[in-house]
């Protein structure tokens, strides 16, 4: 096995079919997690398998339009109940999930992050767009801190709509 190193890569060339691939990379915490799963798929190394490790089970397939509409559906749950972005995975809301919904993999909190992200985009432009038709509003601020010296600025904007709403 050949060797290389420098500051921010560290290459193994295991087989002929990676010789030029970068193996383990500093950004990805040096995992080797794909490395063996090559060698698992490819060479047949079945002492590579860890036997605690996250294993597939044979779990029956959902179709993506409903995986998609849990997905949003927990999204919701957590925006509106004001839940941990992985309140899906590590609970008893997971195993309720997976007992209901056979083969639903609960999302997890990093595609919730992300989405959480598109969403705020996404109102954030209706909100300006939907301020911009109004005529007249009045705002009222507010700063404080809370126990830990964290400051806040809150910005509270009051309107009435033609037909006095």
């Amino acid at each position: 096995m050949k060797k290389t190193q420098n500051k921010n890569t560290n290459t193994h060339q295991l087989c002929p079919k990676l010789a030029d691939k970068v193996i383990l990379r500093r950004r990805n915490n040096w995992s080797t997690s794909s490395v063996r799963h090559h060698l698992i798929k490819v060479h047949k190394k079945t002492e590579l398998i860890l036997e605690n490790g996250r294993q597939k089970q044979n779990l029956p397939n959902i179709k993506q339009e409903r995986k998609e509409q849990l997905h949003k559906l927990c999204i919701e749950a957590i925006v509106q109940d004001n839940l941990p972005f992985n309140a899906f995975n590590e609970t008893d809301l997971s195993k309720l999930l997976k007992e209901v919904v056979p083969g639903y993999q609960p999302i997890r909190r990093n595609t919730v992050a992300r989405r959480i992200k598109r969403l705020k985009h996404h109102h954030h432009s209706k909100l300006i767009e939907y301020l911009r038709t109004v005529e007249t509003m009045s705002i009222t601020t507010d700063f404080w801190s809370n126990r830990t010296n964290t400051s806040f600025l809150v910005l509270t904007v009051h309107y009435c709509t033609d037909d006095l709403n």
